[in-house]
């Protein structure tokens, strides 16, 4: 249809412009860095880590943090390389609480959520956020026996 919309295109697009941005600006500082240590003789190539699992697009809907350390010299030749990718969600609202509990019979783990309500004991140890019942029960976890009374 003609002048219709693709909200679905336009996030691939706009999730692909924000990493390659970012991708771009690494390899750019790493580009001046290595030509200016050249100059003062030092010998190691910084470059950028390679991303896992989706990389740096994962991360652009919330708040993540990229380190990467290299170059650090541990004897005999060898460098430190190193890097890390951390992503965090930005939860608006009371979040659901989630947590872990163990059959004491077959030692299987059976994951709950709670919302701020509840009374269940487990409350106190959550192991994950959600910002909704849906989001949590998507997840796989389990509405408490306890949630919305």
């Amino acid at each position: 249809m003609p002048g219709s919309y693709d909200v679905g295109k336009h996030d691939v697009q706009r999730d692909y412009l924000i990493s390659s941005t970012i991708e771009r600006a690494l390899e750019e500082t790493v580009y001046y860095h290595n030509a200016y240590t050249k100059n003062l003789g030092m010998a190691y190539q910084f470059h950028l880590p390679t991303s896992v699992e989706g990389g740096i697009g994962r991360s652009i809907d919330d708040l993540s943090l990229l380190v990467f350390i290299q170059g650090a010299d541990v004897g005999r030749g060898n460098y430190l390389e190193m890097s890390a990718m951390n992503q965090g969600s930005v939860l608006v609202g009371d979040p659901i609480q989630a947590y872990e509990e163990v059959d004491p019979i077959s030692g299987d783990s059976i994951y709950y959520y709670c919302d701020k309500w509840c009374k269940h004991p487990n409350v106190n140890l959550p192991i994950k956020y959600f910002s909704s019942k849906e989001e949590a029960a998507s997840a796989g976890y389990w509405p408490c026996q306890l949630v919305g009374k």
